[in-house]
C-alpha cells in the first residue's frame, strides 16, 4: 500500500514538472553567419511570427505607412547573459530586443497601461494559471520597463509593471548573473498574456509553472484595439 502510494505522489510531481513551460530564445530561433563569420541578427517586421504558440507581433503598420516612418519592429541577436533561475546559473545565447514602445501605448509622451498597444510584442496562450518568470535585462541606466497585460475577448487589462536597471556590478557572466522577475498569473478561459516593453529591453527567455498552448497563432492586436475601445464606449 505505502509502495502504491509513493508511486502515485511520484508520477503526481512527474506530471507537475513537465507541466512546467520553459521559452528560451535560443531554442526558437537560430542565426546563420554572414560574410564575416558571426551569427546576424533576425528582424521581425512581419506583424506576425510564430513559434511553437510563441507569438511575435512586429509592425503591424500599412505598407504605405512603413515606407513613410521609421517605426519597426523587434529584433533576434546573438547576446551570450547568465541568469540565476530557479537557484542555478543559466546561461543564455540569444535575445530579442524590444528596440522602442509599441503604437499606441503612449499619450501625452508618457506610457499609459490602460492603451492596448498595436505593435512589438509577445503574446501567449496559458492553459492554467502559475508564476510567470521573465529573464530580461536593459542597458539603460534610466531603467525600463516590461509591461505584462491579459487580453480577453474585449477587455485588457494590465497586470503587473516590471522595472529593469543597468547596475555596473552586474554584467550578466557567470559570476553576476541578471536576477529575472516575476508575476504571479491566476488563469480565466479565453485569456491571452501579452509581453510588451517601453524601450531598449532584452529577453532571452520566459519560465512558466503554468501551461500554454502551442497551436495558438496570435491575435490581430489592431483589431483588438478596436473591439476594446468599442466596448469602453458601449459601457
Amino acid at each position: 500500500m505505502k509502495k502504491m502510494l509513493f508511486l502515485a505522489v511520484a508520477l503526481m510531481m512527474a506530471t507537475f514538472v513537465n507541466a512546467q513551460t520553459d521559452i528560451d530564445m535560443g531554442q526558437l530561433f537560430t542565426l546563420q553567419n554572414g560574410d564575416d563569420g558571426k551569427p546576424q541578427p533576425i528582424d521581425l517586421n512581419d506583424p506576425i511570427t510564430v513559434k511553437d504558440g510563441v507569438v511575435f507581433i512586429g509592425d503591424t503598420r500599412t505598407p504605405d505607412k512603413i515606407t513613410d516612418g521609421k517605426y519597426k519592429g523587434m529584433r533576434v541577436s546573438k547576446s551570450r547573459r547568465h541568469f540565476t533561475v530557479d537557484g542555478k546559473i543559466r546561461q543564455y545565447q540569444i535575445a530579442l530586443n524590444f528596440r522602442r514602445a509599441p503604437q499606441g501605448v503612449k499619450k501625452d509622451q508618457q506610457m499609459d497601461i490602460t492603451l492596448v498597444p498595436r505593435s512589438c510584442m509577445v503574446q501567449l496562450k496559458p492553459t492554467a494559471g502559475g508564476k510567470l518568470t521573465l529573464m530580461a535585462q536593459t542597458n539603460k541606466p534610466e531603467g525600463q520597463h516590461v509591461y505584462v497585460a491579459v487580453r480577453n475577448g474585449a477587455t485588457f487589462k494590465n497586470i503587473t509593471t516590471l522595472a529593469f536597471k543597468k547596475d555596473e556590478a552586474i554584467t550578466g557572466k557567470k559570476d553576476a548573473p541578471y536576477q529575472p522577475q516575476s508575476v504571479d498569473y491566476q488563469y480565466a478561459d479565453g485569456d491571452e498574456l501579452w509581453i510588451y516593453s517601453d524601450g531598449s529591453m532584452n529577453l532571452f527567455g520566459i519560465a512558466f509553472t503554468g501551461t500554454f498552448d502551442k497551436t495558438f497563432a496570435g491575435s490581430d492586436p489592431i483589431e483588438v484595439n478596436k473591439a476594446v475601445r468599442k466596448a469602453q464606449k458601449n459601457q
